[in-house]
């Protein structure tokens, strides 16, 4: 299968979970809100199917991290049960190891969101012939950093 399929094949999966989780919402009343930012970042990888431009790798990033968006919209992000999920596939309650009754899934989000959108956003500064590689290192490190400082409650 080419990587015009593949990405394809990823694309349609992610619209098919995308439907599934608009199921009998949680919440149905935020259901659009929530998915909004996901159709937002549903452009990427849909794009990409024409330009064909994006790495395997990012692509799959970006389209994992879509998931992970699609799950927190289904739940709205503070009510995910992760540690329900946890408990039943591999035996461990997760908020009585870490001593927190908070639901982090919007942490896990904001830290797969560095992880998952380097390969992405490294790719488009790579694009920039005229920036070494330790430049575009630093610029994609700043913005993740700039993120995760902005959301995890910062005060300045």
């Amino acid at each position: 299968m080419g990587s015009k399929h593949l990405k394809g094949s990823i694309v349609g999966l992610i619209v098919l979970v995308g439907i599934i989780t608009c199921i009998h919402p949680v919440y149905p009343d935020e259901q659009v809100l929530q998915h909004a930012g996901t159709i937002l970042l549903l452009l990427i990888p849909i794009l990409d199917l024409r330009s064909n431009r994006l790495s395997m790798a990012s692509f799959v990033c970006v389209s994992i991290f879509i998931v992970i968006h699609i799950i927190g919209a289904r739940y709205i992000y503070s009510c995910v049960p992760y540690n329900d999920w946890f408990k039943s596939l591999f035996h461990i309650d997760l908020n009585a190891t870490f001593h927190t009754t908070r639901n982090h899934y919007d942490r896990f989000v904001h830290f797969f969101f560095g992880i998952l959108a380097f390969p992405y956003l490294y790719e488009l500064l790579d694009r920039n012939k005229g920036l070494n590689k330790a430049l575009k290192v630093l610029i994609v490190w700043s913005f993740i950093q700039s993120e995760w400082f902005l959301t995890n409650d910062m005060q300045f």
